[in-house]
């Protein structure tokens, strides 16, 4: 499926920015960052694909890869959630910033479990609470329940 250039770039006499980064030698991560910032998102079809995980494995760092990948397989309504979180901890917390994802079994039901996104931080407890506040009430509270699952985004101090 091609990518349909917004009108601002159509009109550059010269190679478009859309083109410059897909023509240009760029990782998923950096592709799927540039077009977060510049408002442009995948089809509600997109995440029924295999690739949708393939695209989280490359924004995030995983423990216990398999684990994480038969989750979001149980668990597609989160992938959207999944993309436009990265993002948001990118905004928060700096780009560049790692952010783990853990498949973690709850201890008063063995049979169930929780995808946590850990974010490793050095900075202070009073900074990593203000950065996650921040996330809260600026995008996090506003996503829909049914998108959200079990899913927890949580600071891990390094």
């Amino acid at each position: 499926m091609p990518i349909v250039a917004p009108p601002a770039y159509q009109a550059a006499p010269a190679q478009p920015k859309l083109l410059q980064c897909i023509t240009g030698h760029v990782s998923r991560s950096s592709l799927v960052q540039w077009l977060f910032e510049n408002g442009i998102r995948w089809s509600e079809s997109f995440y029924a694909s295999p690739g949708a995980i393939e695209v989280i494995f490359d924004l995030y760092s995983l423990h216990d890869p398999k684990t994480v990948w038969a989750y979001l397989e149980l668990h597609r309504e989160i992938l959207p959630v999944l993309l436009e979180g990265f993002y948001q901890i990118q905004h928060r917390f700096g780009s560049g910033t790692t952010v783990i994802l853990s498949v973690i079994a709850e201890p008063t039901n063995p049979g169930a479990s929780e995808l946590f996104a850990l974010i490793p931080t050095s900075l202070s407890v009073h900074q990593a609470m203000q950065a996650m506040n921040k996330l809260d009430e600026e995008w996090w509270l506003d996503v829909p329940e049914h998108k959200t699952g079990t899913l927890n985004f949580d600071v891990k101090f390094v």
